[in-house]
C-alpha cells in the first residue's frame, strides 16, 4: 500500500569483516548452523554461488570441538554443483573429511581439475557415484 517501509533485512546490511572472534562465537552459540547437524545424510548446496573454498573447508574441516574426526560422520550425499568459486581445495577437503560419500556430485564446477580428483578420490572408498558432467578441466586421465 505504500504507506510504510517494510523492515530491513539482514542481508541488505553491508558486509562486515568476520574477526577470529565472532568466528569463535558462532561455533559455540547455539542456533541455524549446519554444524550442528551431526548426522546429517544427505546436503545439497547446488547453485550457491556465493560459496568460496574457503566456505566449503571451513564447513568441513574439523576443530577441537569435533573429536570424531569429522563434522559429518554419516554423509553420504553431497552435491556441490554449480559453484563456479570452487577448485581443488574444496573437492580436495571434501574427500578428506567426508570419507562416508556414496555419491557426490560436482557437475558445472569449471574450478576443479584432475589435481583436485586424485587428492580427493583415494579417501572416497565408499564412493559408488560421481558427476563430472560439463567440467571442462577434468580429462580422460
Amino acid at each position: 500500500m505504500g504507506f510504510f517501509k517494510p523492515p530491513q533485512m539482514p542481508f541488505e546490511d553491508r558486509p562486515k569483516l568476520v574477526t577470529q572472534n565472532d568466528s569463535e562465537q558462532f561455533k559455540q552459540s547455539a542456533g541455524a548452523s549446519l554444524l550442528a547437524l551431526k548426522r546429517l545424510q544427505e546436503l545439497d548446496l547446488s547453485a550457491c554461488s556465493k560459496l568460496t573454498d574457503s566456505s566449503i573447508t571451513q564447513l568441513f574441516e574439523c576443530s577441537v570441538s569435533c573429536p570424531e574426526g569429522m563434522h559429518f560422520p554419516d554423509l553420504q550425499r553431497l552435491s556441490l554443483a554449480m559453484l563456479p568459486e570452487i577448485t581443488d581445495a574444496s573437492v580436495a577437503s571434501v574427500g578428506w573429511h567426508c570419507r562416508s560419500l556414496t555419491s557426490l556430485e560436482l557437475s558445472h564446477c569449471p574450478g576443479i581439475t584432475d589435481r583436485g580428483l586424485a587428492q580427493a578420490v583415494p579417501h572416497l572408498h565408499r564412493l559408488q557415484h560421481i558427476n563430472l558432467s560439463c567440467c571442462n578441466n577434468i580429462t580422460d586421465r
